[in-house]
């Protein structure tokens, strides 16, 4: 007996959440005479298998072997273990913040090699950014 394929719910509302989002985004920008050329959503950034980092920690391990390799790196405050661990997770958070705003840089330099443009401008959002009025761009030029 064949057994039935169900698609995955989950993956469709996703997908669906990612193309009005894309859609919100660009009609956005697009009111204000600009243009989006790609927009990325993703989940995490794996910045265990970066290898200059990989060799900072066995560096911090060869310094520190009891403690976390992340926890004085970039930043340092080890008064306690709670707050040893909590920085660690602080470092960790940010060098995803800045692999993710290099890898986008990457690919927008990129695109505009292989389009054949420069853009006028670039923005890097972040998921959590908070806007108090409404954003005009020409503010900023």
């Amino acid at each position: 007996m064949a057994k039935a394929c169900h698609p995955d719910v989950t993956l469709i509302i996703m997908v669906i959440k990612f193309l009005q989002l894309t859609s919100i985004i660009r009609t956005k920008i697009g009111s204000l005479a600009s243009s989006v050329g790609a927009v990325y959503l993703q989940e995490s950034i794996d910045i265990d298998s970066e290898p200059m980092l990989i060799a900072r920690r066995e560096r911090a391990l060869e310094e520190n072997p009891d403690e976390d390799p992340d926890s004085r790196f970039p930043i340092i405050d080890n008064r306690n273990a709670a707050i040893s661990q909590r920085t660690a997770n602080a470092n960790r958070n940010l060098l995803r913040l800045h692999l993710a705003v290099q890898s986008l840089w990457k690919t927008a330099t990129n695109w505009e090699k292989e389009e054949g443009f420069k853009y006028y401008y670039v923005m890097f959002l972040r998921d959590d950014s908070l806007w108090l009025k409404e954003f005009d761009i020409r503010n900023l030029i």
